[in-house]
């Protein structure tokens, strides 16, 4: 028993010197300030960040058209008049394919690091 009032119960006999691995999975935390770590905060390997982002902007990017916002001078709003409308509807088609290419990876991958072993329970 931990002093948090964990247990871990091995309910086989324990060869002795053989290496029992426990895992276990929890939250990941939020992002708080710029200068977290975000495998050390969040606590999701450092090849998790990319997904992450794509996720975030595949859902952000249909909320504006980016052909339509204003530019940083006159010419880029010039320019800006003969894009397409549906740009960030294709956008955010192109992000959400990025998102799951890159989530099928992250997933495979770390399936290969920790594969799923059969457990009895009693």
């Amino acid at each position: 028993m931990f002093t948090n009032g964990a247990a871990v119960n091995v309910y086989d006999v324990i060869i002795p010197a053989r290496t029992i691995r426990i895992t276990f999975t929890k939250e990941p935390a939020e992002l708080v300030n710029d200068s977290d770590v975000f495998n050390t905060v969040t606590g999701l390997p450092s090849s998790c960040e990319d997904l992450i982002r794509f996720g975030a902007a595949y859902r952000l990017v249909p909320f504006f058209d980016s052909a339509r916002l204003s530019g940083q001078s006159a010419e880029s709003d010039v320019g800006g008049a003969n894009r397409q409308p549906s740009g960030a509807s294709q956008l955010s088609r192109f992000l959400l394919q990025m998102y799951q290419v890159r989530l099928a990876e992250e997933t495979k991958g770390l399936q290969t690091l920790f594969p799923v072993r059969s457990h009895y329970t009693r």
